[in-house]
C-alpha cells in the first residue's frame, strides 16, 4: 500500500519537505513446521511511487540485505560474534 496524500499526517511534511510517499508492506513467513510469522514494514520515499514500483523497490532492498548478511556471516562469522560497543 502506498499513500501520497500526506496532509493528514500533521507536521511530517515540515520535518521531511521532500517526502512524497509512504509505503506499507505486510510479509508472511512460514518455515517448515513452525508457526507462521507476520511482519509489518513502513517506508518513506522522496519519489512518488505507484504500488507496483514500491513493491519492486522494497523487494530489491531486502534482496541486498539478505545477500550482504550472508556474506558478512560466512566471511566474518558475524552472527557468532558477541562483541558489542556502547551497549
Amino acid at each position: 500500500m502506498v499513500i501520497h496524500d500526506l496532509t493528514e499526517l500533521g507536521d511530517i511534511q515540515f520535518e521531511w519537505p521532500e517526502l512524497k510517499s509512504i509505503g506499507y508492506s505486510v510479509s508472511f513467513r512460514k518455515e517448515g513446521n513452525k508457526k507462521e510469522t507476520c511482519s509489518f514494514r513502513f517506508y518513506i520515499s522522496s519519489a512518488k511511487l505507484s504500488a507496483e514500483e514500491f513493491a519492486y523497490a522494497a523487494r530489491a532492498h531486502w534482496s541486498i540485505e539478505v545477500k550482504l548478511h550472508w556474506k558478512l556471516d560466512t566471511a566474518f562469522n558475524e552472527d557468532a560474534c558477541r562483541i558489542r560497543r556502547e551497549n
